[in-house]
């Protein structure tokens, strides 16, 4: 029964709208008629925007309607409304023809595009997301023949009868789409929950939604361009004929050819165009049409090249954005879409339609001989413009599809379920390959593209996406250990996904491994680092066997000492002094950075393995002591012993050594004189080294003393006592930091 009445609706809706895209031609080739014949064309601008006005004052009262009634009451009843009242304006026209040009331009400005935007209102809420793709394409395609229909009788009409005679089958045919829309009845099913307060504005609801911002800029930027393109057909077209039923024949026909065409472009590239570009690539066509359309009328002058120009607007419109644009409003919910459509689609296309004539007004007025030139070019800009925002819209339709999908979750597993829910649910079934967030609530695929593989909807939702549309859709997967859901982000290439991971909470034991290899990923190792420090004294063990293994990947060995450094239990000292051993210099000068800072927290280090680590390195040679530098310099925040001013002045074998040093002798006095022997002013210099001399072991002394001072002889102990050194070494200090502040100025 339900598949019945969803084929009934579709077919109505296949026949109302061949029926009013007939109204639609039939109407817009009349008006253009109708006021061409009775105004000159420099008069239309000012039309275009009192009809722009006019429907701003309509479309806030119809979207009202639509929230009150919903459009399954609203629409057939403005059908109706639509007929008697085009009755009344052929008595009109029959007199006045003046007034009746003029009221019938806003007419079918105001009525047309809210009854159209009503019209897809119907569909949309009628069909989910999936079938509504399916059924798009094949609606829109109709209503494209309609339009060649109704292409055709215009032209009929101004060869054997008068312009007023259209008012009646203008009539006629907005009657029978009001039967025919009455056939489209159906909302599709809502989330089982009672609003909570009063339901917000359709402004209020448009502007704080910035997918439907995005969409509403993308209609009032391909309006603009439609407009001026449009001014400038009429322009060529009122030079070339003259009388009101010419104009009718040659408008009618000209339609009724786009009609065609529209069909063909529909039928046979629409549904390609979604599968293989998405919704928004698709939308996007049209700007980069109409880009290509108003490149040929600027450098061909004619009715022809504008005629070219305009139609690249119009079949790309009814057909490939038309599909595409319809379908970004499917994952909305039916009360903000009721509020927001009708704005959209006729506030902000008469914006558009507003802004094109006051800058179609102002080029007249400034450049009146160049006008067409000018507006052609603003197209341009415009429709580049255009689509750009088109191209972004796709991820804000996949967010909005999200946000449907869990709104029905506690219906999930009925019969009402749609579509889209059942195929996912079964893809899911069939696959092995998926894993489920407790934390989250979320689903993620360890394969996504073979999850993918068997989803139509693969393009507009994207493998990235599944895990949350996925969400409550098959509860017997809950099961799942939440550490491979974990493990399967960490083990990602996704750099987003990876940090995700690592910001979730404390770090279980059985993925410190693989989180100590992404320490070796430039991209994600602040987050890396964070999360294991968080564990580092539960996992020093690990972290001993990955630093002292010198098999393990260099990169995370000489990254590792960041993480021990963070450490609060003692035996990370012994790890990191353990490591002063290590044959990479780099591995080395990272544990004497990592000991350096567990030391200003106060945890000492063993005086006697220091000191031997000072002899290993002073045993190297003056070739590799001069040669040794470092990969990964420091971290920000990361100052103790150097300050970054010397850190390309100083050689990092001494820098190193220094550190070292700092362990067992008083820092401060030590860190004065390394600064020291950099300085160019002999005393200070003579200074440093004399403490130095002073305070180093004397065999230690005898060993590093040619990398201190290359032309200082050892020949006795100095005369001074250690005391009155260190007094004058200190007093140096004020001359050495004013050396240093001079260095950063350099």
């Amino acid at each position: 029964m339900v598949a019945r009445d969803a084929r009934a609706a579709a077919f109505a809706a296949t026949l109302c709208s061949a029926s009013l895209l007939a109204h639609q031609v039939a109407a817009n080739a009349t008006r253009d008629a109708l006021f061409l014949s009775s105004y000159a064309v420099t008069d239309l601008p000012r039309m275009v925007v009192v009809a722009a006005v006019f429907s701003v004052i309509v479309v806030f009262g119809t979207s009202r309607l639509l929230v009150r009634f919903s459009p399954a009451r609203f629409v057939p009843a403005a059908f109706v409304l639509s007929a008697f009242a085009l009755v009344g304006q052929y008595a009109i026209a029959r007199r006045l023809p003046e007034i009746a040009a003029v009221v019938f331009y806003l007419h079918t400005i105001a009525f047309g595009s809210v009854l159209t935007s009503g019209f897809w209102s119907l569909v949309n809420e009628r069909f989910d997301p999936r079938s509504a793709k399916r059924l798009i394409g094949r609606i829109a395609a109709c209503g494209t023949l309609g339009a060649v229909a109704g292409g055709i009788a215009a032209e009929r009409v101004g060869a054997f009868a008068s312009l007023e005679t259209m008012f009646f089958v203008l009539a006629a045919l907005h009657l029978l789409c009001a039967y025919l829309v009455r056939g489209i009845e159906g909302d599709r099913p809502s989330p089982k929950s009672k609003p909570s307060g009063k339901a917000p504005s359709g402004m209020h609801a448009l502007l704080s939604s910035r997918y439907l911002m995005g969409i509403a800029l993308l209609v009032l930027l391909v309006t603009v361009s439609a407009t001026l393109l449009d001014y400038v057909l009429k322009s060529r077209a009122s030079a070339a004929y003259t009388s009101g039923e010419d104009l009718m024949r040659f408008f009618a026909a000209y339609y009724a050819g786009l009609g065609f065409v529209s069909f063909v472009v529909q039928s046979t590239a629409s549904g390609p165009a979604l599968d293989k570009l998405g919704l928004g690539k698709t939308a996007a066509l049209l700007p980069v049409f109409v880009i290509a359309g108003a490149a040929v009328a600027l450098l061909m002058p004619g009715l022809v090249a504008a005629s070219i120009a305009r139609a690249a607007d119009r079949v790309t419109r009814t057909s490939l954005y038309r599909s595409a644009y319809e379908l970004l409003y499917t994952p909305i919910a039916p009360a903000t879409k009721r509020a927001t459509k009708s704005i959209i689609d006729v506030l902000c296309d008469r914006l558009g339609d507003a802004v094109g004539g006051a800058v179609i007004a102002v080029v007249l007025a400034l450049v009146a001989a160049r006008a067409e030139h000018v507006l052609l070019i603003v197209v341009i800009v415009m429709a580049a413009i255009a689509a750009v925002v088109a191209v972004q819209l796709q991820r804000g339709y996949v967010r909005a599809l999200e946000k449907s999908l869990v709104a029905f979750g506690p219906n999930v597993g009925q019969a009402a379920a749609g579509p889209q829910t059942q195929a996912l649910a079964r893809v899911m079934q069939r696959t092995e390959h998926l894993i489920f967030d407790r934390e989250q609530g979320t689903f993620y695929p360890r394969d996504p593209e073979q999850l993918l593989a068997g989803l139509s909807l693969s393009r507009e939702i994207g493998a990235s996406r599944l895990g949350t549309l996925a969400r409550t859709i098959t509860p017997e997967v809950a099961e799942v250990d939440p550490a491979e859901v974990r493990r399967a982000a960490l083990e990602s290439r996704d750099a987003g996904r990876v940090k995700e991971a690592l910001r979730q909470g404390t770090l279980p034991p059985e993925l410190v491994g693989r989180v100590t290899e992404l320490l070796a990923w430039d991209e994600v190792l602040p987050h890396a680092l964070k999360a294991l420090a968080a564990t580092v004294d539960r996992d020093l063990e690990a972290h001993r066997a990955t630093l002292l293994d010198k098999e393990t990947d260099f990169t995370i060995r000489r990254r590792l000492p960041r993480v021990l450094a963070r450490a609060e239990d003692r035996g990370a000292t012994e790890v990191l002094v353990a490591a002063l051993a290590d044959p990479r210099f780099e591995v080395r000068y990272q544990a004497g950075r990592a000991l350096s800072r567990l030391s200003k927290r106060g945890v000492h280090t063993n005086a006697e393995r220091v000191i031997a680590a000072v002899r290993r390195e002073a045993s190297l040679g003056r070739e590799v002591w001069v040669s040794q530098r470092v990969i990964d310099e420091r971290p920000e925040g990361e100052g103790d012993l150097t300050d970054r001013i010397l850190e390309d002045r100083a050689n990092r074998s001494m820098e190193h050594v220094f550190r070292l040093l700092s362990l067992v002798l008083p820092r401060e006095p030590l860190e004065v004189a390394f600064f020291g022997l950099g300085n160019e002013d002999v005393e200070i210099r003579g200074t440093a080294l004399e403490y130095l001399d002073s305070v180093l072991p004397e065999d230690l002394r005898a060993e590093l003393w040619p990398f201190l001072d290359d032309e200082a002889q050892w020949t006795a102990p100095p005369s001074r006592s250690k005391e009155a050194i260190v007094d004058d070494l200190m007093k140096s200090r004020p001359s050495i930091l004013m050396k240093l502040e001079d260095l950063k100025d350099e």
